[in-house]
């Protein structure tokens, strides 16, 4: 009888770890010393202030590129919350070259940036969320076009979505039939 309620702890345990912690990665790095490579067409994640800011690379020029940026806040609970997603730009020196901002409440909001390089340049692209006391962040989309090139064949993250956070999913059902709602054994007479 021991047996199944450690059990169910344990269970219980490891789905909070995962709603606190995230999905496993997608190939986006955290260290910014040690970015990961951004590929052709549009790369995604999730991003939040939990796991902290995620950090990407690509080489721009010589001539004109274009950077599209997306960003949907993940809300608290499934509820919406408006919040900001900074995209921040560094050259190899690590000096910041273009700070963009996205502030999304409930859907996805998009811009856009770009620029114009004279020679071939390596761009560290920092994903960096809101810090707060609760878990802020959300999807994201990034896609270089124009005169960027990639160390990477594919796009980061082709089947990431956005993470659902509502406690109580519509359509689904709280108690599934067939299924007891207590475990095997487990007595509540008493209570």
């Amino acid at each position: 009888m021991v047996v199944p309620v450690i059990r169910q702890f344990c269970s219980a345990l490891a789905a909070l770890v995962w709603f606190i912690a995230g999905p496993a990665s997608y190939a986006q790095s955290l260290d910014p010393h040690k970015p990961a490579p951004l590929g052709p067409g549009v790369n995604k994640g999730n991003v939040d202030g939990g796991t902290g800011s995620h950090y990407y690379y690509f080489l721009a020029g010589p001539g004109h590129v274009s950077v599209q940026m997306a960003f949907k806040e993940m809300g608290i609970f499934g509820n919406p919350r408006q919040e900001v997603l900074s995209f921040d730009f560094y050259n190899e020196s690590g000096k910041l070259i273009s700070h963009n901002a996205v502030v999304s409440f409930d859907h996805l909001e998009r811009i856009e940036t770009g620029g114009d390089f004279g020679s071939r340049q390596k761009i560290v692209l920092a994903i960096v969320p809101q810090k707060g006391l609760v878990r802020l962040g959300g999807y994201y989309e990034v896609e270089v076009t124009g005169a960027g090139t990639f160390d990477r064949g594919t796009a980061v993250g082709p089947d990431v979505t956005p993470r659902d956070t509502s406690l109580v999913h519509p359509g689904s059902p709280l108690v599934r039939p067939g299924r007891p709602l207590l475990a095997p054994g487990q007595d509540v007479s008493h209570q």
